[in-house]
């Protein structure tokens, strides 16, 4: 019953918060800018008209993926083809990435470019070391948005933005634990496990930067899918995941390599310690992970926001920054985990317990479908 009225929930809050947060980027940018008078251009939704100061303006609305879904761009151009800034209307990342932009006078690159600019890595654009992901994100979302001003307005012919494939260090790294694990299926080593679940919170948390989150699971379910060209390590990633769970069944993430296990585990063999739980403790914890999976998706689903609903704190482990309730949880985490195995693996993780239940869920297709193999076979014989 509960797991009905947990999934019907669900679905309403879907539905709800695609009504409810239907974007109105007018409004918006008027927020931004109080004092401006702001009009769209023949009714579009993306384009507007802005006079400030008495100057008059153009603003382009542009969204791109970033690393916890969309972040939507205004694009504020004088009538001369220049960008006068950029500005972030909305996004669904980690606040942390975008403060650490802001704190880098990141947007400040785009002001003064011609509408026709094509930004490239390295040569006339750079990304923020340790946000790397949003910074593309806002260059592409610009760079869309500029040139869009520069077709209708301007009829100029901005040569399209070259988005390619590299495949770095880091995501050989990325993909050499993930091969490690698998292997260790097999081979049951404990000493190659714990080389691999080590080296995963170096290459996993801090090089590559990539960890499951609840997060990660509503921006699926909403569509928010990077590109493999625009984050090659999510593809690495979460498609070795589920790969393994579809083809062997067994969940390779949570125990192996995730960063943050990881970190739990190094803890625990520095405490060398560890506190018998109550048996009720141990009963009714269980539930804790299936609830903040339930809440966490509720609330990524209503804001329309998948990063909203996501409590685990990885950012501060692994970028140093946090939001609200993470900086209660994190110091929670690091003394319990002296004294507790993976205290926040059994009792906390929301993405943990979704990665169990598509675990479970395959396993048991399986089981089912084998079993009525086997009783279609005896009927025939």
């Amino acid at each position: 019953l509960f797991r009905l009225l947990a999934l019907i929930s669900l679905a309403l809050a879907w539905y709800w918060g695609q009504e409810l947060n239907k974007p109105d980027w007018k409004k918006d940018i008027q927020n931004l800018y109080p004092k401006a008078d702001i009009s769209a251009i023949s009714n579009s939704q993306t384009l507007f008209n802005m006079t400030l100061d008495d100057k008059l303006f153009y603003v382009s609305v542009a969204t791109d993926n970033s690393f916890g879904g969309p972040l939507t761009i205004a694009s504020i151009i004088t009538k001369a083809g220049i960008v006068k800034s950029v500005d972030i209307l909305r996004h669904s990342d980690t606040p942390a990435y975008i403060r650490k932009l802001e704190n880098a006078g990141y947007f400040r690159q785009f002001q003064r470019k011609s509408t026709d600019y094509s930004p490239l890595k390295g040569q006339n654009w750079d990304a923020v070391s340790g946000a790397t992901l949003s910074s593309d994100a806002v260059m592409r979302a610009s760079t869309t948005a500029s040139h869009l001003v520069a077709e209708q307005f301007f009829s100029l012919s901005p040569k399209p933005l070259q988005t390619t494939l590299t495949f770095t260090v880091n995501h050989s790294l990325l993909t050499l634990v993930i091969l490690l694990s698998v292997v260790n299926i097999w081979l049951g080593s404990a000493k190659l496990k714990s080389a691999y679940v080590v080296a995963s919170v170096v290459i996993v948390g801090f090089l590559a930067n990539q960890m499951i989150n609840v997060g990660n699971f509503s921006g699926l379910l909403f569509g928010f899918v990077p590109t493999v060209a625009e984050n090659l390590g999510f593809w690495i990633l979460l498609g070795s995941i589920f790969t393994a769970i579809g083809v062997l069944g067994r969940n390779v993430y949570c125990g192996h390599i995730c960063p943050f296990h990881g970190i739990q585990y190094l803890l625990h063999k520095i405490g060398n310690v560890s506190l018998p739980l109550p048996p009720s403790v141990l009963k009714y914890g269980r539930y804790i992970p299936k609830i903040g999976l339930w809440a966490g998706l509720m609330i990524g689903f209503l804001t329309m926001n998948p990063s909203a609903g996501a409590y685990e704190p990885f950012s501060m482990i692994f970028s140093l920054q946090g939001e609200g309730i993470q900086w209660f949880i994190m110091p929670a985490v690091i003394i319990g985990s002296f004294f507790i195995p993976d205290m926040f693996c059994r009792f906390f993780c929301p993405a943990g317990e979704m990665l169990t239940l598509l675990t479970n869920v395959r396993n048991n297709l399986v089981y089912q479908t084998k079993q009525r193999f086997k009783r279609n076979r005896r009927d025939t014989l």
